[in-house]
């Protein structure tokens, strides 16, 4: 599902200009400024025009001392590869790998747009743990993924307080900011969309998985039925025939 789609095929690199992860403490976005290397903090009621909803997985090995990733996916069926900076730890769909690895979290992988001041940008936000809860309760409450498509503004007006025994965290509380878009909006979106389809593409197709199901369209498509066998010509008596 996404507003646009695109039959470009070259592996591109991702086009999203800024990851962004929710920060409880201060009750902000966050996101690595790689050029100055350092963190910077991004209001939470930052509006967003959504593109596109992945799955994925995130977490942080704290023996190791070091990040865990994981591939995106369309669908649970698939298979996530969790990464660290030594390689693969596992592979298995979501359901099957969870409980297993304690320090991963699923995560959904927002891709967006917003209205900075360098003009619009195409973003990822990954959301997980609280910041994932209150985001699947919104999307439910808007009637499904499918009417995030369409030409809403998405952001989070109001900051909550939760508690797990003796933790207090901040919670993002998601709602539709507004119903349309102007001209100019609709028109970064559409061509974000664009870049962004044609990049994931490129992504899907060089995954193990797109690997496998082009070489199985090709054995397809190289097949040939074998020619049938001609009929005998010789004719058989009715007492011969054993049927």
């Amino acid at each position: 599902m996404s507003r646009t789609s695109n039959t470009e095929e070259k592996q591109q690199k991702n086009p999203a200009k800024k990851y962004l992860k929710w920060k409880s403490g201060s009750s902000q976005w966050k996101y690595w400024d790689k050029e100055n290397e350092k963190e910077v903090l991004l209001a939470a009621n930052t509006p967003f025009i959504v593109l596109d909803v992945l799955s994925t997985a995130t977490g942080f090995n704290d023996r190791k001392g070091c990040g865990v990733w994981a591939n995106e996916v369309r669908s649970l069926k698939l298979p996530l590869r969790l990464q660290d900076k030594d390689g693969e730890i596992m592979s298995g769909v979501w359901r099957e790998i969870k409980d297993k690895v304690h320090y991963v979290k699923f995560a959904s992988s927002v891709y967006a747009v917003i209205n900075s001041a360098s003009g619009y940008e195409l973003v990822n936000f990954q959301l997980s743990g609280s910041a994932l809860g209150s985001w699947i309760e919104f999307v439910d409450t808007l009637g499904g993924p499918r009417k995030l498509f369409g030409d809403v503004v998405v952001g989070v007006p109001e900051v909550k307080e939760g508690q797990t025994g003796s933790v207090r965290y901040n919670i993002p509380s998601y709602a539709v900011v507004k119903s349309e878009l102007s001209d100019e909006a609709r028109s970064a979106a559409t061509k974000a969309d664009v870049e962004l389809q044609s990049y994931l593409k490129s992504y899907f197709a060089a995954s193990p998985e797109g690997k496998a199901a082009e070489e199985h369209n090709k054995d397809i498509a190289s097949y040939e039925a074998p020619k049938p066998t001609p009929a005998p010509s010789a004719q058989f008596k009715n007492e011969e025939v054993p049927f």
